[in-house]
């Protein structure tokens, strides 16, 4: 009995020594992967790091007189001592350079310690000795981080690394963007969201269709002012964003067909009688293909594509397509809107004797003086040619099958209905841009607001100013300056283009002789009691509607939506006003890309 005892003890003793060495090399190789994998994602933010700092010298370099260049280029030091680590490095990232950065020459790159970095550059946490070519922004680790049986040197190494931008191909990434990889729903670089569901199905929409020169971009950055991380910015849906060659952004509006449920041609007093600026209606989405058919196999209905009337609304099969993606005799699957209102880049906008040109270069960015104070025909003119012979290359490589044009009435109201739907803001309202400078991109604290709050739109109570409560929807909307429109008084189209041809006229111009259900799709007299003789004057929201009375007036027979810093709660997707041809410093404008 003992013996068997003793016997049984051993083997069991055995089986324990080889049980427990097997956990022992599971746990130190587990253990050895998890310091590689942290190592490896340390580099990556040390070299983000720097190479943010390297963005900087190179604007100073580009900006910079002949001393001032010189000193850029001798910072650091000579990479002499370190020849054959460059060498190595270089050699590398060139070899392995997945997303085509461009590296520039082996002998442009300084040699720049950790200490030097942190005591000169100023950057702490740097851990790391580092390559740096400022002609190409390019940074290399001196010594290479181990991950998954690879060795990393550059960003450029790193396939799906958004911070890996091809220079070479567009310098003009906005701050805090990088380039997205591919151009599907499965991407994630674009989504409509149920916002507010746990599932967060994900809508089957038009791929964005991008001209030559044009390049999709995912937000990337990290809120300055409250550390907020990128989930917090970025939650709910992503409409498409994109950048032409000059860094102006542009958010894509794929084609739809829509319903409005409840609230039809009703006031915000009507809706919502003790509170107006929360009484607006509902309107549901339905994607489409450019034949009209649904997107989503399970939407059911007919499309309706003329002869809306009252009877529409009321029948629950009933889905209204969009007019705005009938342009002119092509049915577009989207189109390109300015994510913010045009500026130019020499900053005009408060005097019509510098800004009313057409000699000014549009561009369309956050944290800029709006470009005011210009006649509509000037504005309908500049957005003309962002696709003319002089000016396309500022914008595409080519445009061949490419328009540009002012926005339209129709478009206004079709980023609207978008934006008020569950794959925009859901019902609720953005917060308006109050500042009283007619600076793109800011929001008030609140959503009627006041003019001392100023946040940029990349900030976690900036982006309550877009049309989707992220980075990735549009803004102005609601305050800065008017938003002028290529609508007008039937009559009164001279006022915006010299052309005569009724075809181009009814492609590019949008002429009202009465309001009535005849006009639809551009959120106006569906989403208010706006119709002329009325007297109620409130359209969803409380927002303002102004229509002069005679409607054939000679004088204020031009379009302009989303009022003013001003406005309060009379701003908003549903506000609508006319005005002169004359050259306010308060009202902007858009342009459309339309790919085909």
């Amino acid at each position: 009995m003992l013996k068997n005892s003793r016997g049984i003890t051993l083997v069991t003793l055995v089986i324990t020594i080889i049980v427990l060495i097997i956990l022992g090399s599971v746990t130190t190789y587990t253990g050895s992967n998890t310091i590689k994998s942290a190592r490896y994602y340390n580099s990556i933010a040390e070299i983000k790091a720097v190479k943010t700092k390297v963005d900087e010298l190179y604007e100073e370099y580009q900006n910079g007189d002949e001393a001032v260049k010189t000193t850029i280029l001798n910072q650091g030091e000579a990479t002499t001592a370190k020849a054959t680590e460059l060498s190595n490095a270089y050699y590398v990232a060139s070899q392995n350079n997945i997303n085509g950065e461009d590296l520039g020459n082996e002998e442009d790159y300084r040699y720049y310690s950790k200490d030097y970095i942190t005591n000169i550059l100023d950057i702490d946490g740097i851990d790391r000795d580092f390559f740096i070519n400022v002609r190409t922004r390019s940074v290399l680790l001196v010594k290479g981080v181990e991950y998954k049986e690879e060795t990393y040197y550059a960003l450029c190494q790193i396939e799906g690394e958004q911070y890996s931008i091809k220079h070479n191909q567009n310098p003009n990434i906005p701050e805090g963007w990088g380039l997205a990889n591919k151009l599907n729903i499965d991407n994630d670089w674009y989504a409509y969201k149920n916002i507010g569901s746990e599932s967060e199905n994900v809508a089957k929409v038009n791929a964005p269709k991008l001209a030559d020169g044009m390049v999709p971009i995912k937000y990337i950055g990290l809120d300055d002012q409250t550390n907020s991380t990128i989930e917090q910015l970025t939650s709910g849906s992503r409409w498409a964003n994109a950048i032409t060659k000059d860094g102006s952004m542009w958010v894509w509006i794929p084609r739809y067909a829509y319903k409005i449920t409840s609230g039809y041609h009703q006031s915000g007093e009507d809706i919502n009688p003790d509170d107006p600026t929360k009484g607006a209606g509902t309107i549901e989405i339905a994607f489409l293909d450019k034949n009209n058919n649904f997107l989503d196999s399970n939407i059911t209905g007919t499309v309706v594509t003329s002869g809306v009337d009252d009877s529409t609304y009321e029948d629950s099969t009933k889905w209204i397509l969009e007019p705005a993606f009938d342009f002119g005799d092509d049915h577009i699957s989207g189109f390109w809107f300015a994510k913010f209102e045009a500026s130019n880049t020499d900053g005009y906008g408060d005097e019509s004797e510098t800004a009313n040109s057409t000699e000014l270069t549009l561009q369309v960015k956050p944290s800029v003086r709006s470009w005011g104070s210009i006649k509509v025909k000037n504005m309908f003119t500049v957005c003309q040619e962002l696709k003319s012979n002089t000016n396309y290359n500022n914008y595409f490589d080519n445009v061949t099958n490419v328009d540009t044009h002012m926005m339209k009435n129709v478009e206004w109201g079709a980023v609207s209905y978008l934006a008020h739907s569950k794959y925009g803001l859901n019902g609720e309202q953005m917060y308006i841009n109050s500042l009283n400078k007619y600076i793109t991109g800011l929001s008030s604290a609140t959503v009627n607001g006041s003019t001392s709050i100023s946040s940029t739109y990349n900030t976690k109570i900036g982006k309550n100013a877009s049309t989707t409560k992220n980075v990735y929807g549009i803004y102005d909307m609601k305050g800065g300056s008017w938003d002028s429109v290529a609508a007008c008084h039937t009559g009164n189209a001279n006022k915006l283009t010299e052309s005569t041809d009724p075809a181009f006229i009814s492609k590019y111009i949008e002429e009202y002789s009465e309001y009535s259900i005849l006009r639809y799709g551009d959120a106006f007299y569906e989403t208010s009691r706006g119709k002329i003789g009325e007297s109620s004057r409130s359209a969803w929201n409380g927002n303002h509607f102004r229509l002069y009375t005679p409607w054939e007036t000679t004088t204020f027979n031009l379009f302009i939506r989303g009022g003013a810093r001003d406005f309060g709660s009379a701003a908003g997707l549903f506000n609508i006003n006319t005005k002169n041809d004359g050259t306010p410093q308060n009202c902007s404008f858009r342009p459309v890309i339309v790919v085909y």
